[in-house]
């Protein structure tokens, strides 16, 4: 009978009654008269089922045309005729499914499942239909149902890895996506997902193998070279993800953000001709971005390119003057001028940051660094005591008057205290542990300070923390370790500074025997 009724259906579609009135060829279907073949004691029921069939038919004509309305008007005809036909049933629940009438296709679909539990069409609809209404679990299982009659089932497979995915269970969604590359060895999607979840699992070399298949297979999406790209970041290969966020541009040449962490990349690569040309890019979509400026001054001030870096600033300072207080543009244009050895400039502009934000601490903290290296103690202390009356528990503003004090000479005993209570905020932060250790150091605590700067030299590295540790080392007799720690100190500090010249004159004294 069902191929009878599949073979009815193709004979009306293959007619041509999607060009007559849909009304009419509904009609005409269930008007549709079975030849009998049976005995007459069972032709009434016969007739029964015969016009239960014809209302299917019917409906299945009606849904073809569009018509959902008639289409649930027959098959609920239907099933008024034939009750426990699951069939009916299942096709009904199906229109109700697809437009949205959720909870009328889980009645039906549930009712289903009652009456014919081994029903693996009804079991996927159910799937389907509890994954639209967010009961993930149990479509987990209606679909592990499915795959237990048709382990095959390429549909099911592709539904279930999705839940995965979407439920983060990383194992079993792997597990499903590899079986189906067992069937579909060339499928993107398959290849991508996959890829995603072996990311969230960390397995980078997984992660980009199936991300790097992917993008063979469909060079057309974008989102498959960022996730290549991401997962090469993760996995500390920062040239090959520079390369997959290249293909990504090619596809999407305006996505901005993926532009300004180009340059981010090449930075970090130390490539900063190249990530010049990437934040001058970024500045061409958003020529108002106060961060890019101040990103691209960076830049220049890192290859002694001062006064290219105050004209940027004083540009965009302009702009910024109109949308927000400009505090961080009057912080880099002290640093410029500081790079132009300015040091009065730069001075007058950490003030006019200051007066622009009282609230703000990078300009307390640089005009109180350029006094404590200018030797300036008082000023210093003066701008930081202002500072710590607004914040008061500011943990780098307490390590900067405690280092200040520890550097001075003075106030010993406070400056431990401050910084302790620094370090209360931020254990570990490697700046605090030297300072501590300095003063500690000026206190004659040398073992103390040793383990204190050594913990600091292993978190941090900075030119001034392990010309600290050659002291301390220095002081206890170790001179090849003060060597060694003065040594690093000397590469760190690559610039002509007053630091650098001390380092090479205690490494001078070390040699020639005179510490």
């Amino acid at each position: 009978m069902t191929r009878l009724l599949l073979g009815l259906t193709l004979l009306i579609i293959l007619s041509g009654c999607g060009r007559q009135d849909p009304a009419s060829v509904t009609q005409a279907a269930a008007g549709f008269q079975f030849p009998w073949f049976g005995t007459p004691a069972s032709r009434a029921s016969y007739q029964k089922e015969e016009k239960g069939l014809a209302h299917y038919l019917a409906g299945m004509v009606a849904e073809f045309e569009g018509e959902t309305d008639t289409a649930e008007r027959e098959y609920l005809t239907a099933r008024k005729l034939q009750p426990e036909n699951t069939t009916i049933a299942t096709r009904l629940g199906s229109l109700y499914l697809r437009n949205d009438r959720l909870e009328k296709a889980l009645e039906l679909f549930q009712w289903v499942e009652a009456q014919a539990p081994a029903d693996i069409k009804n079991s996927y609809l159910l799937a389907v239909l509890y994954a639209s209404m967010e009961r993930f679990d149990e479509a987990v299982v209606q679909y592990v149902k499915v795959l237990s009659a048709d382990p095959g089932n390429l549909g099911a497979l592709s539904h279930l890895a999705d839940l995965y995915l979407l439920q983060e269970k990383l194992q079993e969604g792997i597990g499903i996506y590899e079986k189906m590359l067992e069937s579909r060895p060339d499928s993107a999607v398959a290849h991508f997902n996959v890829g995603v979840l072996y990311a969230k699992a960390a397995d980078w070399p997984a992660a980009i193998r199936h991300l790097k298949r992917a993008g063979e297979l469909d060079l057309t999406n974008p989102e498959v070279f960022l996730a290549l790209g991401a997962c090469h970041e993760q996995a500390g290969d920062l040239s090959a993800a520079q390369g997959a966020y290249r293909q990504a541009l090619t596809l999407e040449p305006a996505n901005a953000v993926l532009i300004s962490h180009m340059a981010s990349i090449a930075y970090q690569l130390k490539d900063l001709k190249t990530a010049e040309q990437w934040l001058q890019k970024y500045l061409s979509f958003y020529p108002r971005d106060p961060n890019s400026y101040l990103r691209l001054a960076s830049l220049w001030l890192e290859q002694e390119r001062w006064r290219e870096a105050l004209s940027l600033l004083e540009g965009g300072l302009a702009l910024q003057s109109a949308e927000g207080n400009g505090t961080d543009f009057w912080v880099m244009i002290g640093l410029a001028h500081e790079t132009g050895a300015q040091w009065a400039q730069a001075q007058a502009a950490y003030l006019k940051g200051m007066e622009t934000d009282p609230e703000a601490l990078l300009p307390v903290l640089y005009a109180a660094s350029l006094h404590h290296r200018q030797r300036h103690f008082d000023q210093a202390e003066t701008i930081l005591r202002e500072g710590m009356k607004r914040h008061p528990e500011a943990p780098r503003l307490l390590n900067a008057l405690g280092y200040l004090y520890a550097d001075w000479g003075v106030h010993l005993e406070e400056a431990a205290a401050l910084i302790q209570r620094a370090l209360a905020k931020e254990p570990e932060e490697g700046a605090y542990l030297d300072s501590l250790g300095w003063a500690y150091f000026r206190q004659g605590k040398k073992e103390e300070a040793l383990a204190l700067i050594e913990r600091a030299a292993a978190r941090v590295e900075d030119s001034e923390v392990f010309e600290h540790l050659g002291q301390v080392y220095l002081s206890l007799g170790r001179l090849q370790a003060a060597r060694k720690a003065w040594e690093r100190a000397l590469e760190l500090e690559r610039k002509e500074t007053p630091l650098r010249n001390k380092i090479q004159s205690n490494l001078r004294r070390l040699k020639t025997g005179k510490p």
